[in-house]
């Protein structure tokens, strides 16, 4: 095999967006999920009705469809606390790290070897529920925003 082949067969793969439907499916997954993990938000710890209750996915739908009825990953939470990370995902990477550095440490270990076996996952994402180290995200995202 040539260098470069090798250098090509390295690159990382590219994903395309999708529109995602969400199927009845999907809708019985995460009332399950809700169900399961008790109605409450877990960053905030809000008791709502279940209805009121959202789930984010960390590997996102549009991208990664084959983890959409995934249980690990999916977070339970209030709308609040729902805007907060999807408002920082588009703003900056760096601060959506810090807010999945700050769940609390179960629920970080919950989803950690979900994100440790699934390929896409991003080593900064697997990094942030790994360590909790939210004054390291911090740093990052003030790093961000003053660019």
């Amino acid at each position: 095999m040539s260098s470069i082949q090798a250098h090509l067969d390295l690159r990382p793969s590219v994903r395309r967006l999708r529109r995602y439907r969400c199927t009845k499916a999907d809708v019985r997954a995460r009332r399950a999920v809700k169900q399961e993990r008790g109605s409450a938000c877990e960053v905030c710890n809000i008791a709502l009705p279940l209805e009121r209750l959202s789930i984010h996915h960390m590997l996102e739908t549009r991208i990664y469809p084959e983890f959409a009825r995934e249980r690990l990953n999916m977070i339970v939470l209030c709308s609040h606390c729902h805007s907060l990370v999807t408002h920082s995902e588009h703003f900056a990477g760096s601060t959506a790290m810090h807010f999945y550095s700050t769940l609390s440490g179960p629920i970080r270990q919950r989803h950690l070897p979900f994100l440790e076996s699934a390929v896409p996952a991003s080593s900064a994402l697997i990094s942030a529920f790994r360590s909790g180290d939210s004054l390291h995200w911090s740093d990052l995202a003030v790093t961000d925003l003053t660019r």
